[in-house]
């Protein structure tokens, strides 16, 4: 596996940086407000989304309010991959708790907000079996990028016919339980039993995008110098993603306390860590 780790540093928000690692951030869990803890070391960046309402609950036992990750994403919210905290409140009521709302709401940094009509019966606020709306906040920290490429993945195998084919497309990959990042960097694709050959040596129409992934339909397919047929021969891809890495941020904030600008502390945790700070490409 090949490892690549960017270290990016900008000296036009060094200030910025600096004074967020004065601040400890933290979220009153019952109103669902934002506290700054003034002084106190924090060894993440932190940063708390606007409040975001995608879902409005309807009548009927079939309805509730979903502010999910998953429906955020598709109204074309950009959510971080892991979330490190959530915050949910009622919109008409954020300083009350789901205790005060009298109502049974699911709030999980796994998965986002869920609420069902029909988990409700009437309360002190809502007179019906209805839910409130809700929106959510979502903590993610943006730490120092690691970037990595994923192991070799194969999840679909090509059939013999026209509408058959070859698809380790994300939404593929996905749906077979291995996660991939939002937006991945770059994207390699080869044969599996041909590593080494091109597409034009394996005589194959193949479209390897790093928007979506792979894609090899039968119908576009003639027989070739390896297969003989007008089929796609099995393909499978890895994907370059950057992730966050608390650790590394913790070790720079541990030299910035130290005296060192905060150019020399991330090149000290690079030397600690034998990495050589590389600018991340464009």
């Amino acid at each position: 596996m090949v490892k690549v780790y960017f270290i990016q540093v900008f000296f036009e928000i060094g200030s910025y940086v600096l004074q967020e690692a004065q601040e400890s951030c933290d979220r009153d869990e019952t109103s669902g407000l934002s506290v700054l803890n003034r002084g106190a070391p924090c060894p993440e960046i932190c940063e708390w989304s606007p409040w975001i309402d995608v879902s409005r609950p309807l009548y009927g036992p079939d309805s509730g309010d979903y502010e999910t990750y998953e429906n955020i994403r598709a109204h074309g919210i950009e959510v971080c991959t892991n979330p490190l905290n959530i915050s949910c409140r009622a919109v008409k009521y954020p300083a009350l708790s789901f205790q005060e709302l009298g109502q049974k709401v699911t709030c999980d940094v796994s998965t986002g907000l869920v609420c069902e009509n029909r988990d409700q019966v009437p309360g002190p606020v809502m007179p019906d079996s209805v839910c409130l709306n809700y929106e959510v906040s979502i903590y993610c920290s943006p730490c120092p990028e690691i970037c990595e490429w994923s192991p070799w993945i194969d999840v679909s195998r090509p059939l013999y016919g026209p509408d058959s084919g070859d698809y380790e497309t994300y939404d593929n990959i996905r749906a077979h339980g291995i996660e991939v990042c939002t937006n991945p960097l770059n994207i390699s694709c080869r044969a599996v039993k041909y590593p080494a050959l091109s597409f034009q040596e394996l005589g194959q129409k193949v479209k390897c995008d790093v928007s979506i992934g792979l894609v090899c339909e039968n119908r576009d397919q003639v027989p070739g110098p390896v297969m003989p047929d007008s089929v796609c021969l099995n393909y499978e891809v890895t994907i370059l993603e950057e992730y966050s890495d608390p650790f590394v941020l913790k070790s720079v904030f541990e030299h910035l306390g130290k005296g060192p600008a905060l150019a020399v502390a991330v090149a000290a945790v690079a030397a600690e860590a034998g990495i050589r700070p590389e600018a991340r490409p464009r």
